[in-house]
């Protein structure tokens, strides 16, 4: 597959329907000039390049196939391809046809990511001997793009990586690595698979009960997002299947304390008695924050997946002002709820607090 300067001459020279002896003319050289080309036994002058750019009407570039790049769709059957190799031909044969892709396409980032990623496959079929030749060579490649401007690139390069760092058990150099990232990107995804790898089972224990709470919370704050849109979308029905799985899952993790993204979604129901117990308790729940964070921690240190969780305690002020309390309240998805005796008391209280 190493790129031939002859072949594509022939190429063009055809697509031009011109015969070696009009070529030759035209360059002012032989007959046997322009077959030696053609058969890359001999190349043309560097000053015939641009000649015959402008005879076949293309750039120096293309004629030396320094912009021919290929497509996404041409790199993953240029991989697969490879990858096919390793398991059809000799381990040497397929390594070979995959270092001439890097040497035609030597700017292709996403070639060389590509080729990176059939390491484990090369690895089961090629035995322990070639698939270590085939890592360190990946390796290289990741070393390589993790230098990259393109932020998927690198990405998908630290992966790979970090994994692996992780075979070759260069656990710190895995954890630096990942710990050196932008922090767009974040390393708690595969930083307990290292400390799993080293039998670290307290850092991992800690890291895993994190990842939970955030993915609860995540989760939380998505089904309410969709009880939102099946409210503006006049969708009684899924708005009660969205808050009865909420309230499941707070029941699940034991985590029905967890009223925060409760008092608006309650309304959906459009019953005004829950509504209010809600936002009632939303309301003291802010009144009282440092009380409220503390029987949350106590629940939390109760909890045997968030024991390892500490609260943020700046994550709210300690005191929330009037003005603030009353603006929640004006939200106008509890509009519906004005006209109730409860909720009138509840905010001439804070009026005049």
């Amino acid at each position: 597959m190493k790129y031939s300067l002859g072949n594509k001459i022939r190429e063009l020279r055809l697509h031009k329907q011109l015969t070696q002896e009009q070529l030759a003319q035209l360059c002012k050289v032989s007959s046997a000039a322009i077959s030696k080309w053609e058969h890359d036994l001999s190349y043309p002058d560097i000053t015939l390049l641009p000649i015959l750019a402008r005879i076949f009407h293309v750039s120096t570039d293309e004629l030396l196939n320094f912009e021919s790049e290929p497509s996404e769709d041409e790199i993953v059957e240029m991989a697969k391809k490879a990858l096919e190799m390793y398991q059809s031909v000799p381990f040497e044969e397929a390594f070979a046809y995959t270092k001439e892709l890097l040497y035609t396409y030597p700017n292709s980032e996403l070639l060389k990511l590509r080729i990176a990623s059939n390491t484990m496959y090369v690895m089961m079929f090629g035995g322990e001997k070639n698939g270590a030749v085939y890592q360190t060579f990946a390796k290289e490649l990741c070393e390589e793009l993790i230098n990259s401007t393109s932020d998927p690139i690198k990405e998908g390069a630290v992966i790979f990586l970090v994994d692996f760092y992780m075979i070759e058990e260069k656990y710190d150099k895995a954890e630096q690595l990942l710990e050196s990232f932008p922090k767009h990107f974040d390393p708690i995804s595969m930083l307990p698979s290292i400390y799993l790898m080293q039998k670290d089972y307290v850092k991992a224990n800690k890291l895993l009960q994190e990842q939970l709470y955030q993915h609860y919370h995540a989760i939380c704050m998505n089904i309410m997002s969709l009880a939102t849109i099946a409210r503006n979308t006049h969708k009684k029905e899924e708005i009660k299947a969205y808050l009865d799985l909420l309230k499941a899952l707070q029941t699940i993790f034991h985590m029905e304390e967890d009223i925060s993204f409760m008092p608006i979604t309650e309304g959906y129901y459009e019953d005004k008695q829950e509504a209010l117990y809600y936002v009632k308790r939303y309301v003291d729940m802010l009144l009282h924050w440092d009380e409220m964070a503390k029987r949350k921690e106590a629940l939390l240190k109760q909890t045997l997946w968030f024991q390892e969780i500490a609260l943020d305690k700046n994550s709210l002020p300690t005191i929330m002002g009037k003005e603030q309390l009353l603006q929640l309240l004006d939200d106008k998805d509890l509009d519906y709820l004005r006209e109730e005796e409860e909720f009138q008391a509840l905010y001439k209280k804070i009026q005049n607090s």
